[in-house]
């Protein structure tokens, strides 16, 4: 992985949280339990500090993969929900 795309994902991540965080407690509805910890802990909501993916996955016992699944989801279903309101 290369700085320019890493930082990229990291700008795209700091915008999903800008958009999100205000809204995080009505729009949290839509995802199941395990997204909903994946999506606050990658993006820093319940803390000051987003997570890693590697970290997130030893913290819940999940893999990478999965974690990267979940995040992907969890980000498509709350963008639908934060656009639709």
């Amino acid at each position: 992985m290369t700085d320019v795309s890493a930082s990229r994902r990291e700008a795209q991540r700091a915008k999903l949280r800008a958009l999100v965080a205000p809204r995080w407690s009505t729009a949290r509805h839509v995802l199941s339990d395990r997204e909903q910890q994946v999506l606050a802990l990658r993006l820093g909501l319940t803390s000051d500090r987003p997570l890693t993916q590697r970290r997130i996955g030893q913290r819940l016992q999940l893999s990478i993969t999965t974690v990267a699944r979940l995040e992907k989801l969890a980000t498509d279903k709350i963008l639908a929900a934060v656009n639709c309101n």
